[in-house]
């Protein structure tokens, strides 16, 4: 019809559906994925992998995403403290520590982790209000 169409897919998506928001990367070797986003309001699972092949992720407010990283630093840092649901599962060696969400204010306020601490794995399961936007 002679006009232009662009993808608001985020750029490391390997699928993507655009209506639903959701994004599917599959990072499999060196800086494959670089430096990946989930945008605001999307809903993203990224799998790291590859050896260094994300660098650094981060989940924008309102996003919910579930992360894999099993290279060797295949995610330098996981930013996830704005997102409203955030998973990951981070194998020996292949993460910093990860910046988790959090539920609560002041003396009630909990970790979004495996284990409610501010150094394991992000886990929305992990208290009520963890995995709610």
């Amino acid at each position: 019809g002679g006009y232009c169409v662009v993808s608001s897919c985020p750029r490391d998506c390997t699928e993507c559906d655009e209506v639903e928001k959701t994004c599917t990367a599959e990072c499999t070797s060196a800086a494959s994925c670089n430096n990946v986003t989930c945008p605001t309001g999307w809903d993203c699972t990224i799998h790291c992998t590859g050896a260094n092949a994300c660098a650094d992720i981060t989940c924008e407010s309102d996003s919910k995403c579930a992360i894999t990283c099993s290279g060797t630093d295949a995610c330098e840092t996981v930013f996830c403290t704005a997102a409203c649901k955030c998973d990951l599962d981070c194998a020996a060696g292949a993460c910093n520590t990860p910046s988790c969400p959090t539920v609560g204010n002041g003396g009630n306020q909990v970790q979004c982790t495996t284990d409610g601490t501010n150094t394991s794995n992000c886990d929305s399961g992990h208290a009520a209000g963890c995995a709610t936007c």
